[in-house]
C-alpha cells in the first residue's frame, strides 16, 4: 500500500529524517514509536504528502504520491489529527459530512448518497446519538471519535493517525483502539499510527517502526521491537524501572 526508499526530510539545515526505507502492506496495522523529536509526525506527513520529501521516493498502491492529484489523495488516504480546533460551533453531523468533500463537485450540495455514507460513519463510531450536538460540547474522546467518523466518511483505503489519543485518558484510549480495529477489519483498512503510548503499540499494532534520531532504529512485530536494549538505549529509560515500561500492557491483556 505504502512504499518509501531512501525518504530524507530537512527542515533548513535540521535533519528531520535520513534514508528512510519502509513496506507498508495492505491491511496492516503499523505503529511508528520514538522519543520525542524522532520524526515520528514528519515521517507521517510525508506519507500523507503534506511534506514532500528532500530526497528519496514516496509511493501508494505502487504510483508515486508525486504524481497524485489531490482528489486522488483524498479518496485514497485520509488523516486523523491528536486534535483539531474548531472556530465555529459546527454540529458532528456537520463535521462528518466535510469528509465527503473529495467526493462533491465544487458548487454541488451533498446527494442522498454524501449523507448516507455520513451517517454510517457516524454509526460505526458510535456518535449518532451526538449528531445534532455542537462539536465544543463534546468531551475529548468523543471528539475523536467524530474525528475518526468524519475520517471514515471519506471511505479512504489508508487511515494516517498521528497521536489520536494524546488527550485521552485511558478509558478512553482503550474505547477508540478497540473500535478502531473492529473498523480496520470490517472496512479491510491499512492503518498507520504515530504512538507515544508503548503499551497501546504493543497490544494493537501487527508491526512497529522505532524512529531514533531520524532514522529507522528497528522495525519488526512488537515484541522484536520493544525489547530492554531499546527501552534503555533510546527511551533512557532506567534499568531498574525497564520491567515496569516493558509489561505495561499485560494491563490490556488481562482485562
Amino acid at each position: 500500500m505504502i512504499r518509501l526508499d531512501g525518504v530524507a526530510f530537512d527542515y533548513g539545515q535540521t535533519h528531520a529524517l535520513s534514508d528512510v526505507s519502509l513496506r507498508i502492506q495492505d491491511g496492516e496495522f503499523l505503529g511508528i514509536i520514538g522519543p520525542n523529536s524522532s520524526g515520528k509526525s514528519t515521517l507521517l506527513k510525508i506519507m500523507s504528502g503534506i511534506l514532500k520529501p528532500s530526497r528519496g521516493e514516496v509511493e501508494i498502491l505502487s504510483r508515486a504520491l508525486a504524481a497524485w492529484s489531490l482528489s486522488e489523495v483524498a479518496r485514497t488516504l485520509t488523516v486523523v489529527e491528536s486534535e483539531e480546533h474548531f472556530a465555529f460551533p459546527f454540529t458532528v453531523e456537520q463535521i462528518v459530512l466535510t469528509g465527503r468533500t473529495p467526493y462533491i463537485p465544487r458548487g454541488r450540495r451533498e446527494t442522498p448518497h454524501d449523507i448516507e455514507v455520513a451517517q454510517q460513519a457516524m454509526r460505526e463510531t458510535d456518535v449518532w446519538n451526538l449528531r445534532a450536538r455542537a462539536i465544543h460540547r463534546l468531551s475529548s474522546g468523543e471528539r475523536q471519535r467524530v474525528l475518526l467518523a468524519r475520517a471514515l466518511a471519506q471511505e479512504p483505503r489508508i487511515l494516517l493517525m498521528d497521536e489520536p489519543t494524546a488527550h485521552l485518558d485511558i478509558g478512553h484510549e482503550l474505547v477508540l483502539f478497540e473500535k478502531l480495529q473492529k473498523l480496520r477489519k470490517a472496512k479491510k483498512l491499512t492503518v498507520v499510527a504515530v504512538l507515544h503510548d508503548l503499551a497501546l503499540a504493543r497490544q494493537y499494532c501487527d508491526r512497529l517502526v522505532l524512529l531514533h534520531q531520524g532514522c529507522v532504529h528497528a522495525a519488526g512485530n512488537p515484541d522484536r521491537v520493544l525489547t530492554d536494549d531499546v527501552l534503555e538505549t533510546v527511551y533512557g529509560v532506567p534499568h531498574h524501572l525497564i520491567s515496569i515500561v516493558s509489561t505495561k500492557g499485560k494491563f490490556h491483556e488481562d482485562h
